[in-house]
C-alpha cells in the first residue's frame, strides 16, 4: 500500500503535507488530530511515519 500513498503524494497532490491520515482507533479514543504524510521520503519514510501513529493511537 505504501508506493501508493507516494504516487498520491507525489503525482496526485504534490503539495507539501497536504495528505493527512488518522485511523478508527484515533477516533474511537477521542484523538481529533491528524498525521502528515510527510512531504518527502520514500516507503521505508512513510512506513515509518505509519508506525508513528499506531504506536500513538494503540501503544500496546
Amino acid at each position: 500500500m505504501t508506493p501508493s500513498l507516494l504516487w498520491f503524494r507525489d503525482a496526485y497532490l504534490p503539495a507539501p503535507e497536504i495528505v493527512r491520515f488518522s485511523s478508527g482507533s484515533a477516533v474511537e479514543q477521542g484523538i481529533d488530530s491528524d498525521w502528515r504524510l510527510p512531504a518527502d521520503g520514500g516507503c521505508a519514510r512513510v512506513a515509518e511515519e505509519l508506525r508513528h501513529h499506531l504506536a500513538v493511537v494503540d501503544p500496546d
